[in-house]
């Protein structure tokens, strides 16, 4: 089925550890079987990244890719993260290491001339002083008055000599350090300093130019960063407002604030650690986060694009986005937007457990650093923020990029990778990274991995997720995406205070109720033009700009919100986000000014994108309930009177009817179909006449991963879980169900109910495909007869109950083989 021209939207990271060219070869042509034309090369674990080894192993996957038609990325260091410049700062450069700046403070009581403190403490000689600053004290709570006095000069042979007024003060020693930066990341990159970066691009980037330039935009596709951060402090997140923290620091940071403050700067800078009673430390914080995000989108991202775009490739990648780093130092670079500024697409991942499918409204452990995630971020946040980028930057040209399905453990199989598929179609991702595919014998680092040199027993239905996320993607590129509101990026606000309401609640707030949004950064406002009272930016356009209100707000922001309004723009303040009868004031505005889509149910599970493409208006809806089917009228705004349904996994487009601008749908647990305006359906959707549910009796035989002999297990007339406690907990492989059922030729639907986890039909010897998630359900009007049926039914789980990996044990493993009812239905 060519509902659109189909694309190569797929490059899955290939691990590399030196294997031997057979090897290299097996796995190109497995990715290449998977239905997949491109690959992105995982450089870290290869011990001779840059050196011959690994330009040897490249010159031939570009080699055995180009036979193929394929494409290549590469992985752009050593060690993850990116910026380590393949150790070039190891034993060498150690000048070109990032500094931090962090404060160490004591408090005392004034009124006394001629003090006297011990400072040769306060200060190590690898570090340098940058200032000392004394703060009064206000009644104990915590905060200072603005009253400061800058005690730099008055440090003398390791003591400090000074005269205080009455009160209690706090004195600030601020350092510029690198004692606040772990071992690891002293090793990397400072994002402040162009000369520093330069070291990266010359260690690896000209190198490959060098090894591979003939290549370069041909079979080359470009280099991927893999989150690259500043790497300040001993936490992933590090924020302003906390005593002791270290943040990033160069000697230009000072001399832009003296810039903007003067004398004052120095007498400020506690305020990016401490409060002040007239709220001056949002001024310094706000100036500081500013001028440090600017310098990372300069230094190193733009810097590198550059680099890229003057070689002909792409530049492409990711930053750390979790539990809303992406607004914040760390492992962090401060600022989505900026981070990614002039990359050829935007970029997120989903990883660790980030989403799982079923959890509701409550932040689910993982095997992260911070234990737990941010739900509400990552289900209405994490995908917005790439495909808003991607819609709003002209570089970008709609490309919305994910690493998609990494170290989930082997817990993950074909049902959570299509769900996580439709979470992040749904929401505008358009080109994916799928997280991995690996030539190491019996590699246990990130599972799932998809071929696992053969020994993956999901490996030949991987192809189906592949084919589906490339239909899916290709019908959502090249066209333009229609939202209902814009947000307010919120970075600003999250740099220098907490009261304010998070974006990410605003997002589920909307999302639930089926209003779509992209994200756009203050930065982008100058460029936004109102248009019929509309926001409009980059061919997209929005009803109202909603702006997650905090206590302060910085006064360019300000008068660029007043002159959007001024030209006639709506703009929603959001000081909350429920009224007091827990109906959500924004969700009732938005109505008010008219939606795009709606659904005549309360179904938080149910999302949509609307997508204009060739003069065709694409809807995709998605149920990402796990239980429950979903039946509802859909109805656009828009005027259509013919359309059709494209179920994508399947590659079928059926028949629906329009009424008023509205078609009746039903979607199953993990379901999702595009209704697709202007086009005309091929076959009728089934339905059911009458349904029997099968009493059967059943030979099960079991093979293991690599066997390709079944060996007989039971024989049964009820159905059970094949890795339950007293029967196989230890298996995984493929489950063969053998059984035969009595009919007459006719058009029936053939139900299986509860399959753990995919399910290949045979009947009569007809092989009638598989499915992967539910419903798993088969077409088996072709294949039946009169009289007795011979039905076989493979199943396959995944590798968890064999390999129990811990990413594992942060998901429920749901039982193994066919549990039924199985159910014939006659359909019309």
């Amino acid at each position: 089925m060519k509902v659109f021209e189909r694309k190569s939207r797929l490059a899955p990271f290939f691990w590399l550890h030196g294997e031997s060219k057979d090897v290299l070869k097996e796995e190109i042509e497995a990715i290449y079987n998977s239905g997949i034309r491109a690959v992105c090369l995982e450089s870290r674990t290869h011990e001779d990244f840059c050196k011959e080894h690994w330009f040897s192993d490249v010159r031939f996957i570009l080699g055995e890719c180009k036979k193929r038609g394929m494409k290549v990325w590469i992985l752009d260091d050593k060690h993850f993260p990116s910026g380590y410049a393949a150790g070039a700062l190891e034993k060498e450069n150690l000048d070109m290491r990032a500094w931090g700046i962090t404060e160490n403070h004591v408090d005392i009581p004034g009124g006394m001339d001629d003090i006297s403190l011990i400072a040769e403490t306060r200060v190590m000689p690898e570090d340098e002083l940058v200032a000392i600053v004394a703060c009064r004290h206000k009644d104990g709570k915590g905060l200072l008055t603005g009253e400061a006095v800058d005690l730099t000069d008055k440090l003398s042979d390791g003591l400090l000599h000074f005269s205080l007024p009455e009160g209690m003060w706090r004195i600030f020693y601020i350092l510029k350090t690198r004692s606040g930066i772990s071992n690891g990341s002293l090793k990397y990159i400072d994002m402040l300093r162009p000369e520093s970066v330069d070291i990266f691009i010359n260690t690896v980037y000209e190198k490959h130019y060098a090894e591979l330039s003939d290549e370069f935009g041909k079979t080359f596709m470009g280099f991927f960063s893999d989150e690259p951060a500043f790497h300040n402090g001993s936490k992933s997140m590090v924020e302003t407002g906390v005593l002791f923290d270290h943040h990033p620091y160069g000697n230009s940071v000072l001399d832009y604030l003296k810039g903007i403050y003067g004398d004052d700067a120095v007498k400020l800078l506690p305020g990016l650690w401490a409060n002040f009673d007239d709220g001056r430390e949002n001024e310094i914080r706000y100036a500081y986060m500013d001028f440090i995000t600017n310098e990372y989108r300069e230094n190193f991202c733009n810097r590198i694009a550059g680099w890229c775009h003057a070689h002909g490739v792409k530049y492409i990648g990711h930053v750390i986005e979790d539990n809303r780093i992406d607004a914040t130092t760390g492992n962090g670079c401060g600022h989505y937007f900026r981070a990614l500024d002039k990359q050829d697409m935007s970029g997120i991942d989903v990883v660790l457990t980030q989403l799982v499918p079923g959890m509701q409204n409550c932040d689910n452990a993982g095997p992260t650093s911070y234990r737990h995630m941010n739900y509400n971020f990552y289900k209405y946040m994490l995908a917005k923020l790439g495909s808003s980028m991607a819609h709003l930057d002209e570089r970008k040209g709609g490309e919305a990029m994910c690493e998609i399905f990494g170290a989930y453990g082997w817990v993950e199989g074909t049902k959570t990778m299509k769900w996580l598929c439709d979470h992040m179609l749904v929401r505008g991702i358009n080109y994916y990274v799928p997280h991995a595919f690996s030539a190491k014998e019996n590699d246990a680092d990130c599972p799932p991995v998809f071929y696992y040199r053969g020994k993956n027993p999901q490996y030949k239905y991987f192809k189906k997720i592949a084919d589906y996320l490339e239909r899916g993607s290709s019908i959502l590129s090249g066209g333009r995406h229609i939202a209902d509101v814009a947000l307010l990026y919120d970075a600003e606000f999250k740099w220098i205070n907490k009261s304010y309401v998070p974006l990410e609640d605003i997002a589920k707030e909307l999302y639930t109720n089926q209003i779509d949004f992209d994200i756009i950064p203050a930065d982008y406002l100058e460029k936004v033009k109102v248009i019929n009272g509309c926001l409009s930016l980059n061919n997209e356009s929005f009803k109202a700009l909603i702006v997650p209100c905090g206590a302060w707000m910085h006064p360019e922001i300000k008068e660029k919100l007043k002159k959007l309004s001024d030209n006639g723009a709506d703009i929603i303040y959001a000081r909350n986000t429920r009224n007091e009868d827990s109906e959500n004031v924004i969700t009732q505005y938005i109505k008010k000014l008219g939606c795009d889509v709606s659904i005549d149910i309360k179904n938080p599970d149910i999302h949509i994108l609307h997508y204009v493409k060739d003069d065709k208006d694409i809807y995709m809806i998605t149920n990402e309930g796990i239980s429950d089917e979903a039946t509802f009228t859909f109805k656009m705004s828009k005027e259509a009177n013919v359309a059709a349904l494209y179920d994508a996994m399947e590659d079928r487009l059926y028949k629906t009817e329009i009424k008023q601008n509205a078609a009746e749908i039903t979607l199953p647990p993990y379901g999702s179909i595009f209704l697709i305006t202007g086009i005309e359906g091929e076959e009728e959707m089934p339905e059911t006449k009458r349904e029997e549910t099968l009493s059967l009796n059943y030979r099960i035989s079991l093979a293991e991963i690599n066997e390709d002999k079944f060996i007989d297990y039971a024989k049964t007339e009820k159905l059970f879980n094949i890795t339950g406690r007293n029967e196989k907990p230890r298996f995984s492989g493929h489950i063969l169900y053998k059984t035969s059922f009595s009919a007459k030729k006719g058009k029936y639907l053939l139900d299986l109910g509860y399959v753990g986890e995919i399910a290949e039909v045979t009947l009569n010897g007809k092989n009638l495909g598989s499915r992967i998630i539910p419903p798993y359900t088969f077409d088996i009007s072709e294949a039946v007869i009169d009289g007795e049926n011979e039905l076989l039914v493979e199943v396959t789980n995944t590798n968890v109950f064999l390999l129990r990996d811990n990413l594992s044990s942060f998901m429920r493993i749901e039982p193994s083989g066919l549990l039924g009812p199985v159910t014939l239905k006659e359909i019309k």
